[in-house]
């Protein structure tokens, strides 16, 4: 099986005098942007209950805090780019 990580131009710096590296392949039915849109949107109970506690102690500091109306995002395929420069939620895109 063929390294992807080894085969790309930006990785070679990082790969260079590495003892160990560890690479995933996953194969599926959806496309990479349903893939991401679906990971990127997933906000478990306990991750929400993190962020209340969070939003507490920001009130007791005084500070505000912004928060999406309507609870969190739910990205669609579309709303993930692959072209350097755009933003991915909370990233941005280094190369497309």
């Amino acid at each position: 099986m063929s390294s992807f990580i080894r085969e790309l131009a930006v990785a070679q710096p990082f790969l260079h005098d590495v003892d160990h590296y560890d690479e995933k392949v996953v194969e599926g039915e959806q496309s990479l942007r349903e893939f991401l849109a679906g990971f990127l949107s997933y906000y478990p109970a306990w991750i929400k209950g993190l962020y209340g506690i969070r939003a507490g102690f920001v009130r007791l500091l005084g500070m505000k805090q912004e928060m999406p109306e309507g609870g969190t995002p739910k990205l669609k395929p579309e709303d993930i780019h692959f072209e350097g420069g755009k933003p991915g939620t909370i990233f941005v895109v280094d190369a497309g």
